[in-house]
């Protein structure tokens, strides 16, 4: 395939595909392929990063902070080498995101503890 819409592309698409449907393995798998293929390709370098958000973007939705926050970190450093307000605000959307979800992750593990804090034995 030549053009935009390539192998490449594909691949990313059908990973997203899989993300929207719940095939979270199958996503990440797809998605991360789609993202190596263009480790040395520095044209799509832009994609790369948009690519290596969805996986972050994938984490999130199965609450795996740690991989999300790992992906996400990735993507912000690669990013650093395009110029793409596009991708810019992507990232800045997930950061918020991302911050919000671990802000209420915090918010309920606290109410988890305090919910299950047993007085001290008396002996």
């Amino acid at each position: 395939m030549d053009g935009y819409f390539n192998d490449v592309e594909l691949l990313a698409q059908h990973g997203t595909c899989l993300m929207g449907i719940g095939e979270y393995i199958q996503a990440e798998s797809c998605l991360a392929e789609a993202a190596n293929r263009l480790a040395d390709n520095p044209a799509g370098l832009r994609d790369r990063v948009h690519y290596t958000l969805r996986l972050a973007e994938l984490g999130l939705q199965r609450g795996e902070l740690d991989a999300a926050s790992a992906y996400a970190e990735n993507a912000i450093v690669l990013a650093q080498d395009i110029r793409s307000s596009r991708m810019n605000n992507k990232l800045e959307d997930f950061v918020r995101e991302i911050g919000t979800v671990s802000i209420a992750a915090e918010m309920g593990l606290r109410q988890l503890r305090s919910s299950i804090d047993v007085p001290p034995s008396a002996e």
